[in-house]
């Protein structure tokens, strides 16, 4: 014998069964989703399909982009022509452009331009400078004169300096000597010391008297 529900139950059974199978029906669905997503092969959508099937396996990376300092860097420098002075004569090789001068000294070096000593000059001839430094003042034996002749920074640097008066030739021969003369500002008159030929040949003493390099020759007296 069948029972008999009340009314409200019975809507109440119905509605329990209807949202079950509904909360089915969106698992099942949610599912059916997912699975779509991950690429399922059974997935027939125009453009996921061929996205799935022609992607290659191994994507190259992207180039990196250059790094503009690095060409900076690496850029060839440009080329300016900027005007330079050049010397018509190459003085290093000796060749030289024909007609021209260059100034010139061979003295020691510590004496140039010091005292009388003096600059000469060179002449270019065939292409070359020429073996002679024309003109140049090198040092002197230093004199009395008010005048640096050796070319060392000092005037009349000496006290004395030597002389002599004799006659051409027989300065050192014989009994013939220099001597010396004071220098003050201006030379001593005299020739102190000095040796000078005897007028003539004394004889016996075994000496040149008259410096002409003989000793007691005829005609001695």
């Amino acid at each position: 014998m069948l029972r008999r529900l009340p009314a409200a139950a019975l809507l109440l059974s119905v509605a329990v069964g209807c949202a079950t199978a509904s909360e089915r029906d969106g698992t099942f669905n949610d599912r059916d989703a997912g699975e779509t997503d991950l690429g399922d092969p059974k997935d027939t959508s125009p453009g996921k399909k061929d996205a799935v099937e022609e992607a290659p396996e191994d994507v190259p990376a992207a180039p990196d982009a250059p790094d503009a300092g690095a060409a900076t860097r690496d850029a060839p420098e440009a080329s300016v022509d900027v005007p330079i002075d050049r010397p018509t004569a190459d003085l290093g090789s000796g060749t030289c452009a024909e007609g021209t001068t260059r100034s010139c000294y061979t003295g020691l070096p510590a004496t140039r331009h010091v005292g009388l000593c003096a600059d000469g000059f060179q002449r270019c001839v065939g292409g070359r400078w020429g073996v002679e430094c024309n003109g140049e003042t090198r040092p002197q034996v230093e004199e009395c004169n008010t005048i640096d002749d050796d070319c060392d920074g000092t005037v009349d640097n000496i006290l004395t300096i030597t002389c002599y008066t004799g006659p051409p030739g027989t300065r050192g021969v014989g009994i013939c000597h220099e001597g010396m003369r004071r220098c003050d500002g201006a030379l001593a008159p005299r020739c102190i010391g000095q040796v000078v030929p005897e007028t003539r040949e004394v004889c016996a003493n075994g000496r040149d008297d008259n410096c002409n390099g003989m000793t007691d020759e005829a005609g001695c007296l």
